[in-house]
């Protein structure tokens, strides 16, 4: 949580035991979004929709720089960061759309 929030605010929840709604768990950046109950199934569906529209090998290396960044220093997080990122462009998948892409440019 103290990575998330900082320090100070994880510290005044936990000593203070403060429970906090939905509304304070959003403005503090601890969720990114709240919806109604009857309305989260449909919303999260709608987020996995969209991360399901890209590329997987560019998913998977873009959560694992974050994960594995947020571990490391600054400079080894930039190498993690920058070595992930080429990865994304050794695969069939990524080669084919960014072909795509180009070919897009061309025929305008």
């Amino acid at each position: 949580m103290a990575r998330i929030i900082g320090s100070g605010m994880a510290k005044q929840i936990i000593f203070t035991r403060h429970i906090i709604d939905a509304k304070e768990a959003l403005r503090i950046g601890l969720v990114n979004e709240i919806f109604p109950q009857n309305e989260l199934m449909k919303e999260d569906k709608k987020i996995a929709q969209n991360i399901g529209k890209n590329i997987l090998i560019e998913v998977k290396n873009s959560k694992r720089a974050i994960n594995d960044g947020l571990q490391a220093n600054i400079d080894n997080s930039i190498e993690i960061e920058e070595k992930l990122f080429g990865g994304c462009f050794e695969n069939t998948e990524q080669i084919e759309a960014m072909n795509n892409l180009l070919n897009k440019g061309k025929s305008k």
